[in-house]
């Protein structure tokens, strides 16, 4: 664990640091300007991968803006959890905001889901981010969401401003993230967007 005095200054790393709010610590190996910087945050006694790519300009005295990331559904078969985690590095459409933005990129990845792809009602995939009502008990991407924006928000080596976080999906990584926004479950697979 890292103090506010031992973090990271403009330009430098800190190795194997961690934040923590309330009862969720975010571990880092390293927290680096000029890298993606991978990152796990325990929901459900199950580890939540993300990662976390600061402008060139960082500064943490300053507080940025932020946009998370969401994928689309990663489940066919052949997808093996490192090919998952793999969208945690991916690097395109990333260059508008890397000079004013903290890029925050999320993995529906969850070994507490089903190593064997299956259809939502059947509990899913790994890779796959759930909306659908009647599952809230079943799953934890909601509490991932908000338990990470609320451990960045207390972070002390992350500095990003709470009234600018933005959100991108791609498939069903926007319609989960459109679920999110308007306050949890909601089964929007009959919504035409």
């Amino acid at each position: 664990r890292v103090s506010p005095d031992e973090s990271r200054d403009s330009g430098t790393s800190t190795p194997a640091s961690s934040a923590q709010s309330g009862d969720a610590e975010l571990v880092f190996s390293s927290l680096d300007i000029d890298q993606t910087n991978r990152g796990t945050v325990n929901i459900n006694g199950y580890d939540r991968h993300f990662s976390v790519t600061f402008p060139t300009s960082y500064n943490r005295e300053e507080a940025y803006p932020v946009v998370l990331f969401f994928h689309g559904c990663m489940c066919r078969p052949d997808l093996t959890e490192e090919a998952i985690l793999s969208y945690l590095n991916w690097a395109p459409r990333l260059e508008s905001y890397k000079e004013d933005f903290i890029t925050i990129k999320m993995s529906a990845f969850s070994e507490k889901k089903p190593e064997v792809p299956r259809a939502p009602e059947d509990g899913g995939a790994r890779g796959m981010w759930f909306w659908h009502k009647g599952f809230e008990a079943e799953r934890d991407d909601f509490a991932f969401v908000h338990t990470l924006l609320n451990a960045l928000q207390s972070s002390s080596d992350i500095n990003i401003d709470p009234e600018n976080i933005f959100g991108v999906g791609h498939s069903s990584g926007a319609i989960f993230l459109i679920s999110y926004v308007l306050g949890g479950p909601i089964d929007l697979t009959d919504v035409s967007i």
